[in-house]
Parts: C-alpha cells; structure tokens; sequence
C-alpha cells in the first residue's frame, strides 16, 4: 500500500514539474499536450502568421467592390454567359438583333445583291449582282402607246442589253417613269403582251410603307426568251412626296421569283 502511494505521488510530481521542450520539437498535439501543459502552467502555443504565397498566374488580383456587386466576368465567363443567354432566348423563341438593317432581298443563284441607281438618281433597286446598269437616262413613254408629253427617267439592268429588249433571253430590269398626271393603264397593253407564254397570273401589290402600289402580271411557260417575264404597273407618292407612275419589267431564267424581292427595295422620287 505504502509502495503504491508512493508510485502515484511520484508520477503526480513528475507530471506536475515542467519540462524544457528540445530544439525543434512540436508541442504534443490532442488532449494529452494540453494536459501536459495545463499541469506545467503554459499557456496554449500560438498559430504564428503566415503571408499568402505569391500568385504566379498571370494578371493582378481584383479586389471584390465595397458596394458587395461581383466583380466583372474574366476569362471564359463571358463567352459561357453569352451562350446561356442565346440559348434561353433562342429556347423561349425570341431573337435579338443587335443592329438595324435595311429590307435584303434573298440570295439571288450565282451572287447576292447590289444596289443600283439610274442616271437621274431618281431610281434606285437593289439586283443580282452579275446584272448591270446600262447608259441611257430617259426614255419616250409615247412609244409604247403611254401619252406623256416629254422624256422621263429610266433605269435598265442587265447582263446584255440587247439580249434583253423584246423577247430576248436574257434576264433584267426595267423600271420606266411615266408622268403622273397620265391615266393610261400601266402596263401599257400595247407592249406587255407575251404570246409565247401561258395566261398571265394578275396579284395586286402594295409596297412596305403603302408609298407604291398596282397590280403584277406573271407569265410563266414562255417558249422564247425567258421562261417567266413579270410586267407591272405602279402608282403612289415618291420618297419626296410627288405622285410617281411607273412601268417595271422583270425577267428571270430560274425557277425563283425574285419579283418581290426586288420590288420591295424599288425607291422612286418623282419623274
């Protein structure tokens, strides 16, 4: 009994006396170091403070803004954002276009389109681009049956001129001006006639903006010259307000109707 007193107290004692740490030595981590250390009468060792290592990507770190917002987006967050955004809007059927345009017709077989105007530039309509203006900056409506007591504007386009007069193969335009006090029916009977084509189909037409209206006859099935000729009469206000009449030929050798394509971009200013 007395042996084993003598045990406890002996062990009480040397855990109660404090010992030096060696060089290098870590305190005893968990519940038996801080046993140790209360016996000792330390107090709990300290964390000490280390600095951030060094960023070694490229750029300065962006502090985040005092007002709480997020910092802008950096590196592959724009381009992920922007596709989330397409993607939403493009599944809840909206499309959003960034920049305003004018009316483009289709992509006519061989090219786009260009714009052209006539000598005047009274007439202006957008075309196939392998079809060109040719010189001549008026024409006699009277040779056509039309009374009209001078010369008027006219634009023609065209790959050949010659190829396209009459009853011609080759396709283009003509857009005559005709005077607007004039009530002879356009087009004029007397030269929009096409024996070597089916019946005409008639439609009515009236241009974006109401500016430009009349009536459009389609013959299709010719055996010569173009497989489809549309001849069409206009009337309305030019774009500086005077009354326009107009008599328009178009003449393709595809398969595509291009007539409304072409006549939406047709902008007059008065004959």
């Amino acid at each position: 009994m007395i042996r084993a007193e003598s045990f406890a107290g002996r062990l009480v004692a040397s855990l109660a006396r404090p010992r030096p740490e060696p060089a290098g030595r870590r305190p005893a981590p968990g519940l038996i170091g801080a046993l140790a250390r209360d016996a000792a009468g330390e107090a709990p060792p300290r964390r000490p403070r280390t600095r951030p290592a060094p960023r070694t990507g490229p750029g300065p770190r962006v502090p985040a803004p005092r007002d709480g917002s997020r910092p802008p987006l950096k590196g592959f967050g724009k381009p992920l954002l922007s596709a989330f955004l397409a993607a939403a809007a493009m599944a809840g059927g909206v499309l959003v276009d960034t920049a305003i345009q004018e009316p483009r017709p289709m992509v006519a077989p061989g090219g786009g389109f260009m714009r052209v105007t006539d000598e005047s530039g009274r007439i202006t309509v957008s075309v196939p681009a392998e079809w060109r203006v040719w010189p001549g900056p008026t024409w006699d409506p009277s040779t056509v049956g039309v009374r009209d007591g001078r010369q008027r504007p006219v634009l023609r386009a065209t790959p050949d001129l010659r190829g396209f007069l009459g009853d011609g193969s080759a396709p283009g335009i003509f857009v005559g001006l005709v005077s607007a006090a004039s009530d002879d029916e356009l087009p004029p009977p007397a030269a929009s006639g096409h024996p070597s084509c089916g019946p005409p189909r008639a439609r009515p037409y009236l241009a974006a903006g109401g500016l430009l209206h009349g009536s459009i006859r389609r013959f299709t099935g010719c055996r010569s010259g173009t497989p489809s000729v549309d001849e069409i009469g206009l009337s309305g206000t030019g774009l500086s307000g005077d009354g326009v009449r107009a008599w328009v030929r178009i003449k393709q050798r595809d398969d595509r109707d291009l007539t409304l394509e072409i006549l939406g971009t047709l902008r007059i200013t008065g004959a």
